[in-house]
């Protein structure tokens, strides 16, 4: 009798689709296969957890949702961070299918609508978009990575507590040096956090002479304390990564006026994971 199937067995969770990830393998320190992935449909349990607030915030019910819905990552937390929500948009369609209904007031005349969004297109425009990996600056050559997904998610939470610390705290005191001076060191936090943010994705320097440094805390150094040039070419190419694969907008018509005008989906898992 042990060792007897289930007849509800076959009734089991199937693979719903497969994808090949944006990263295409590279930089994938998860060591999962970049192709032909399967994507399985949420469980009752990954519904909760989505909508489990401490959870998100730490970032564990993403690597959990990953894990439940594609086994074939073992280390969600060693994802590229552009890889993160195209997976998250393959497991909503897996689960949900590929009608998202959103809410939104027409930029005209403010009426709230409902329109049905095709999550498909929302990952052919993740499938369709390239990382740009190297920045050239006279005859420097500098190599750039996406953030892991464990990287993101912990400069993330130090952005928000910092900022969470700047309303409630801050904005509250009484005009004064003291206020000022914490002020000042709030702003030079963040300024930090996107400093390094943007340093941490470059992962080696070629030098004119054709030497290669790879080496993060040399690497820091000479961003640190070299010309701003360096910096701020790489700047703008790390912004426009994040621009490129940024969730898209789509163009939609007012029912009531019947203006066009462009919506964007929230990544708001209690919205984007729920059925409809």
């Amino acid at each position: 009798m042990e060792n007897q199937l289930s007849p509800l067995q076959k009734y089991k969770r199937q693979p719903k689709l497969y994808i090949d990830l944006p990263s295409k393998g590279q930089w994938n320190g998860s060591n999962a296969n970049a192709t032909e992935l399967a994507v399985y449909s949420m469980t009752a349990g990954d519904e909760i957890a989505v909508k489990t607030p401490d959870a998100l915030y730490s970032g564990l019910a993403t690597v959990k949702l990953i894990k439940s819905c594609v086994p074939e990552i073992s280390d969600p937390w060693l994802l590229p961070s552009i890889d993160v929500d195209f997976i998250l948009t393959a497991i909503r369609l897996a689960s949900y299918g590929d009608s998202l209904t959103l809410s939104a007031p027409c930029s005209s005349c403010n009426e709230v609508n409902e329109y049905a969004i095709e999550v498909q297109r929302v990952l052919d425009h993740y499938a369709n978009v390239e990382f740009n990996g190297q920045v050239r600056v006279e005859d420097f050559v500098f190599d750039l990575r996406p953030l892991y997904f464990k990287e993101s998610n912990e400069l993330q939470k130090e952005s928000f507590y910092t900022q969470r610390i700047l309303i409630q705290q801050v904005q509250n005191m009484p005009e004064d040096d003291e206020r000022q001076n914490m002020l000042n060191d709030l702003y030079d936090k963040l300024n930090d956090l996107t400093k390094n943010t943007i340093m941490s994705s470059v992962y080696r320097i070629t030098t004119p002479d054709g030497e290669a440094e790879a080496h993060v805390n040399f690497i820091k150094d000479f961003l640190e304390n070299s010309e701003g040039k360096f910096f701020n070419q790489i700047r703008k190419v790390f912004e426009s990564n994040n621009e490129k694969f940024k969730i898209p907008s789509f163009s939609v018509e007012c029912g009531s006026c019947q203006s066009n005008f462009d919506i964007t989906p929230s990544m708001d898992y209690s919205s984007f994971f729920a059925e409809g």
